[in-house]
């Protein structure tokens, strides 16, 4: 069921549906429509508020307070499809972050990062949406938070918010990472989020276990790293193995310490690709060691 929502929802989004509601219909009524049982028309009424322009935005701010959640979603479409010209909703939706339906919660921080600078006062908002339990829900702040704002520090606490909640998927990560990224060398503060990560590889992309392990190693804590990659080599999951090999091989002399295990998976292992992975980290690790 909520699959069917969200296509639905999603749509409403993008307002890029070739329909078109009718002209000469009021905007009060095309409010209404917003809580339509039927998704096409709660599309169109959505598509065709956003074409009246920023004079719908007090019609619209009202609709954040209706009974019906999806007159609330639909209000947050229609103002996230006028952008930078609903900036007078900012505080509303601001207030639509804390509704107790998360679908409005994902529509409100959508809204803010359409609208962009202009919502930069929802940037601390955002952050403490990012602990929310409802993934889809931290996706769309963080997904928000850089369009908001570019304060460093707001969006290094949003991004170690959003990783930070037990069984975060990829979609979360992906986002958070490019924050911790582009802010690597100032991501001593996130080391706990960090380790966090590569704590639980599964719970998001494991792909990024090299990246997180060369941030480690670049605030001074590469021997935290090193012991957790080495951990990693023992995982279940063959991709986090791997990549777990590779991360250590990156690091060079300063993953020393993991050359026992690593000459053990490179002599001995039924995984071809780990036993690759192995010595390709342990050429790596030891040509990069003093006097060689």
């Amino acid at each position: 069921m909520r699959v069917l929502v969200a296509a639905a929802l999603a749509a409403m989004t993008t307002l890029g549906c070739a329909r078109a509601a009718a002209p000469d219909k009021s905007v009060s009524q095309l409010v209404k429509e917003l809580g339509a049982e039927i998704p096409d028309q709660r599309l169109d009424a959505a598509k065709a508020l956003a074409k009246k322009g920023p004079e719908v935005a007090p019609a619209l701010i009202k609709a954040l307070k209706d009974k019906d959640w999806r007159v609330r979603r639909g209000a947050t479409d229609a103002l996230a499809a006028l952008k930078e010209q609903a900036k007078d909703a900012v505080p509303a939706l601001i207030e639509a972050l804390k509704d107790k339906e998360p679908w409005v919660r994902d529509g409100a921080a959508t809204a803010l990062g359409r609208i962009g600078p202009d919502a930069e006062p929802a940037a601390r908002p955002l952050v403490e949406l990012l602990k929310d339990k409802d993934e889809w829900v931290r996706e769309s702040a963080m997904t928000a938070l850089p369009q908001v704002t570019k304060d460093k520090d707001i969006l290094l606490q949003g991004a170690i918010n959003a990783v930070m909640v037990p069984d975060t998927g990829w979609s979360v990560r992906r986002h958070a990472m490019g924050v911790f990224g582009r802010y690597a060398k100032d991501c001593k503060p996130a080391v706990p989020a960090l380790v966090y990560m590569l704590e639980h590889p599964g719970e998001g992309m494991w792909m990024s276990i090299d990246r997180v392990a060369e941030i480690l190693a670049g605030v001074g804590e590469a021997e935290k790293a090193v012991s957790l990659l080495t951990g990693l080599l023992k995982s279940d999951d063959q991709g986090t193995r791997h990549r777990a090999a590779t991360a250590l091989g990156k690091l060079g002399k300063d993953a020393a310490a993991a050359l026992p295990v690593l000459k053990t998976l490179a002599a001995q292992n039924d995984d071809e690709r780990l036993r690759k992975a192995a010595a390709a980290a342990v050429e790596q690790i030891e040509a990069k060691k003093p006097g060689k």
